[in-house]
């Protein structure tokens, strides 16, 4: 133990040295409504939102030809670690992954629900690395908030230039089931030109643009064809309490004034009531488990809804 805290203490040591060096402290271009929104409750985040599927994270990994073991491997936009730990479940060494998160609450939370794995505070813009430290960078859930030229290429710039990977991958309730559909629709509109402005949403598609280079943009760092776009199905199943902790882990959620959230989730939970056919699985087991490493509250006695999702992992070539 004492072993291990040494080297978590060098490598924080180096970490913080390297931000000095770059002139990184403090972090710059966290937008606004995540830096606010995700810094509420970085323990409901984490237990609200789902994890990722086996398929996603294998096929991840096909993209690079070296052992996984000896994969070294940066986590950007960490969070509180949920796809941090679906990294480790997949065979990354623990001493060769890093995680970088802005947010002071979220890394708070990491270091409570992730163990052992080293978390610097910094920003896509500015990462606090040397030239082609990494194989491999990955992103969850939050590309959308920085997508933008200036990240592309500091995020090339720490990938190796002989076969170094950025993966990025979302997970999205599929609204093609009516009860999902509704549900999103209600909390999803308060991301769309109110108070809070045209919040930035993987849903929205805007994030693809970063990787359009024009003329006078100079040249892509990523191989042409990027990003490549793949999708995969899984699901959970999630209780009423559940569903609104989804969406209350939102971060122009809880950025809302008390009043309209509560009145968000009267609405969101009328909507249930209204769907109530579809609670009718009970929690008890292995039968909602999909290799996704949810970690959802065990409350086997309630019945519960399958919430299908659609999991999106696109892929990008250091050129």
């Amino acid at each position: 133990m004492q072993l291990v805290r040494r080297s978590l203490s060098l490598r924080s040591a180096r970490l913080v040295s390297a931000c000095r060096q770059r002139q990184l402290l403090p972090c710059q271009h966290v937008h606004a409504v995540a830096a606010s929104g995700f810094d509420a409750d970085g323990a409901l985040y984490d237990r609200a939102r789902p994890s990722y599927p086996d398929a996603a994270m294998d096929h991840i990994f096909s993209h690079i030809e070296r052992p996984r073991g000896e994969l070294k491997v940066l986590d950007l936009a960490a969070g509180t670690g949920i796809l941090t730990r679906r990294l480790l479940e997949s065979g990354v060494s623990g001493g060769n992954l890093t995680a970088v998160e802005p947010v002071e609450e979220m890394r708070r939370t990491f270091a409570t629900v992730t163990p052992g794995i080293e978390i610097a505070h910094g920003t896509a813009e500015a990462l606090p690395f040397d030239d082609g430290t990494f194989d491999l960078v990955t992103v969850g859930q939050a590309f959308h908030w920085f997508a933008n030229k200036e990240s592309l290429r500091e995020i090339a710039r720490c990938l190796r230039a002989d076969g170094g990977v950025l993966a990025l991958a979302w997970n999205l309730e599929d609204a093609s089931v009516p009860w999902v559909s509704e549900v999103r629709n209600a909390y999803e509109r308060h991301d769309d030109g109110g108070s809070q402005g045209d919040v930035p949403q993987y849903r929205k598609g805007a994030w693809v643009d970063a990787f359009t280079f024009a003329e006078g943009d100079g040249e892509s760092p990523f191989l042409p064809g990027a990003p490549e776009r793949s999708f995969f199905e899984h699901s959970l199943l999630t209780t009423r309490d559940e569903q609104w902790e989804r969406a209350n882990s939102k971060s122009y959620i809880q950025n809302l004034p008390e009043g309209e959230r509560t009145e968000l989730e009267a609405e969101i939970r009328g909507i249930m009531d209204r769907h109530a056919s579809v609670f009718s699985h009970v929690r008890g087991g292995d039968d909602d488990d999909d290799g996704a490493g949810k970690r959802g509250r065990e409350r086997e006695s309630e019945l519960c809804a399958e919430l299908p999702i659609r999991c999106e992992v696109a892929i990008a070539r250091r050129g």
